[in-house]
């Protein structure tokens, strides 16, 4: 990892995208069916991986809060997938 992408994924740095990451999280799921939770945050987290992360610091904030979008929609339905199957099992 580059020094460059090191500092970009710091965990202040996410901290401070926290907000407008869980505010645009609460807006999408509104709207989303959870089982396709999954397929949304794709976008999200490809965008991360290939526009903001890039070397180029042009895209970086919008990098940050997509890879935390990304972040928090897995995270959710993992745990939320987690919980009804050991609920239901």
């Amino acid at each position: 990892m580059s020094e460059h992408a090191a500092e970009f994924v710091s965990p202040r740095r996410m901290a401070s995208y926290a907000p407008i990451a869980s505010a645009a999280v609460a807006a999408i799921l509104t709207f989303t069916p959870w089982h396709l939770a999954p397929l949304i945050a794709l976008p999200f987290l490809l965008y991360a991986v290939f526009g903001g992360l890039s070397e180029r610091r042009r895209n970086e904030r919008l990098g940050t809060i997509a890879l935390a979008i990304a972040g928090i929609i897995t995270t959710l339905w993992v745990l939320t997938f987690g919980l009804v199957y050991t609920t239901m099992k």
